[in-house]
């Protein structure tokens, strides 16, 4: 694949106090970013090459901060990339089996890799983890107006992420699917041991594969690239999958990987850290009523993240097996659901019956 690079040197006057906002006076950083649907899109036939809301977020970073830079893919020289390049040769950098690898992309930032490929920083949508706090320094955290880990795709009647897992025990539901070359897959495999999984190229294409070829039905990521997955086959009209609707399953994990962060290499200084931080903070901080607000980002997308259940899907549907007595069991206020076992449907007509049986003496009664 072609690298694709946009530089920009671009400046934004303002009306405030100087003081008050650190410039980088026109600095140049090259910076990895890693392809992600809605978020960074790479279009060869763009003029910059990229599109999306991480790239919207650090055109108007540049602005306010008064850098320039340079966008690009991972060039898989680094050691978390699969394959990993001959550090000697060109051949194969940047090729479309690392667009889309998290922790390949973050090497070209913390190294080692030739110095040809290095980069200042890694911004996408990366999370904060352990490793890479250790391995680099961060920005303020920033996460778009969404949640942490979410499962979705075709299965229904799961609950919650430990509802899957007993689910998988039993055999009721196979293993879920996992973008692969990412840290949130080796967060669950530490924070979840007894959930199974197996990793899947980490695109939206890869999820279709997966789900449309039967290898899983529930998807793990991010709750952004869930609402973004519904979203994108909502607006094609593709909602169903194997004739069933896509949409979020259950819910979401409230702990865990949930903030992301510009990740920066040892040798940017802290004056570049604090002014990145700084109007990374002033952006997401900007009201978009406020009439001294230059730009909005945060208010301008949040239109663009879409709902979990434009597709129609229905967590817990009606069950195949319902029958009369479920049904009758539901009109006298008895609960039904997917998992409605023979002793509970015996259950709710006789429940019905009694109560029939009551009324009909009474009527008789008072005759």
């Amino acid at each position: 694949m072609k690298l694709f690079t946009f530089s920009a040197a671009v400046f934004l006057a303002t009306a405030q106090d100087p003081e008050f906002n650190p410039s980088l006076d026109g600095q140049s950083f090259k910076i990895t970013i890693v392809q992600a649907s809605g978020y960074v899109d790479v279009d060869p036939s763009a003029d910059d090459g990229f599109s999306g809301y991480v790239i919207d977020m650090i055109s108007s970073v540049a602005k306010r901060a008064k850098f320039e830079y340079t966008l690009q893919l991972p060039s898989g020289h680094g050691i978390n990339c699969s394959p990993t390049l001959d550090p000697n040769s060109a051949d194969g950098a940047y090729g479309s089996e690392y667009v889309a690898a998290y922790l390949c992309g973050q090497n070209d930032a913390l190294g080692p890799v030739p110095v040809t490929y290095q980069t200042d920083m890694y911004w996408s949508m990366f999370y904060v983890t352990n490793q890479r706090q250790l391995a680099g320094k961060f920005s303020l955290p920033f996460k778009p107006p969404t949640h942490g880990l979410t499962m979705y795709g075709t299965a229904t009647g799961i609950n919650n992420f430990q509802d899957l897992i007993g689910q998988q025990e039993t055999g009721k539901q196979g293993k879920a699917c996992v973008g692969g070359n990412t840290a949130y897959a080796n967060w669950l495999a530490d924070a979840m041991p007894a959930l199974q999984t197996i990793e899947i190229l980490n695109t939206e294409a890869g999820v279709d594969e997966a789900l449309a070829s039967g290898k899983c039905t529930v998807v793990i990521n991010a709750e952004h690239a869930a609402v973004h997955f519904v979203r994108y086959h909502y607006e094609r009209e593709e909602c169903e999958i194997n004739g069933k609707p896509v949409g979020i399953i259950g819910d979401g994990l409230e702990y865990g990987l949930t903030q992301m962060a510009i990740g920066f290499n040892e040798n940017v200084t802290e004056t570049t850290v604090r002014a990145m931080s700084y109007w990374l903070n002033d952006m997401m901080a900007c009201s978009s009523n406020d009439p001294d607000c230059s730009e909005s980002l945060y208010a301008a997308w949040i239109e663009n993240f879409g709902r979990g259940d434009a597709c129609g899907y229905i967590a817990n549907p009606a069950s195949e097996y319902t029958s009369r007595g479920a049904i009758i069991g539901t009109i006298t206020g008895y609960p039904s659901s997917e998992s409605t076992s023979g002793g509970a449907i015996i259950g709710t007509i006789t429940g019905y019956t009694i109560a029939s049986l009551a009324i009909i003496r009474l009527l008789a009664s008072n005759a």
